[in-house]
């Protein structure tokens, strides 16, 4: 499942994983500090209560950037967690100050986008208040 990464040691999570989201007890044992961030993309939300990207698009898609204590322990859960739908890349991500690179992971079939919604903000966590999300 991964891609080219060398020794990145960051992830950028958009959806579930992050803090306050329904799974981020899976990726919480593994940070070692997080902020803010965001890249650009293209956001859908699907049914099952989780969203998914593609890098392709201009908005911008809010997360945050984690540094991961042992980045392969975390990715043994992670890429488990994530599935055959999602592939994991190294991109650009901005923080406050400046540009880093992370994991992240992404649509591994844009054809999967016809089977989601277009999140326009590029928030997932404001999209799914009050909802409870099932992956």
């Amino acid at each position: 499942m991964s891609g080219t990464g060398g020794s990145v040691d960051q992830l950028f999570v958009y959806g579930t994983l992050r803090t306050g989201q329904r799974a981020h007890g899976l990726l919480a044992p593994h940070v070692r500090a997080s902020e803010p961030a965001w890249c650009r993309g293209t956001m859908y939300g699907f049914a099952t209560g989780y969203p998914g990207v593609v890098l392709a698009g201009s908005t911008r898609i809010v997360g945050e950037v984690v540094g991961l204590t042992d980045p392969a322990a975390a990715f043994v859960a992670l890429d488990a967690y994530e599935g055959d739908e999602f592939a994991r890349v190294v991109a650009e991500v901005e923080v406050m100050g400046g540009v880093r690179r992370a994991w992240i992971y992404v649509l591994s079939d844009p054809a999967l986008t016809q089977l989601g919604s277009l999140i326009d903000s590029g928030d997932w966590a404001g999209c799914v208040v009050g909802q409870e999300p099932t992956k």
